[in-house]
């Protein structure tokens, strides 16, 4: 099945107002699925180090751990959280040539505090997110891959 991605730009005055603790809530099914972010940079908060001192800036983590940083995270500025494809043995060294659909389910994106993107073929969590958010576009890529052309 053809992966979807939903664009979120639901906004409160000047800035954003969710984060990823809302998006993730319409993820749960994704808990048996090891999670790598990749390329994080949020406010200070208890995972602000692990984040800026990861080699290849790449955190392995579990779904707990991940609901843990989107509690107690204030903002993510930009970054992507992987639920990575449980028949994949190895994860790869993320980086920019990486077309990240290739090693995950779903794919959440921060992008510089101006929106969020969600990429996946769980057309279950795409209408959730739809219908949770006000301001959506499906887009026919994401950013990332857009920025390549």
């Amino acid at each position: 099945m053809k992966s979807r991605t939903l664009r979120i730009l639901d906004y409160n005055s000047n800035c954003l107002s969710f984060d990823l603790k809302d998006i993730i809530s319409e993820c749960k099914h994704y808990d048996g699925h090891r999670w790598v972010a990749w390329d994080v940079e949020c406010d200070s908060s208890n995972w602000y180090e692990t984040f800026s001192e990861a080699t290849n800036q790449q955190v392995e983590m579990s779904f707990n751990e991940l609901i843990d940083y989107a509690e107690n995270v204030g903002q993510t500025i930009d970054g992507f959280f992987l639920a990575i494809k449980p028949n994949l043995k190895k994860i790869p060294i993320i980086n920019e040539d990486l077309d990240l659909r290739d090693i995950a389910d779903l794919i959440i994106n921060a992008h510089d505090s101006t929106f969020w993107e969600v990429t996946s073929s769980d057309n279950t969590v795409i209408e959730k997110l739809t219908g949770k958010f006000k301001k959506i576009e499906l887009v026919s890529e994401p950013w990332w891959r857009e920025r390549e052309r």
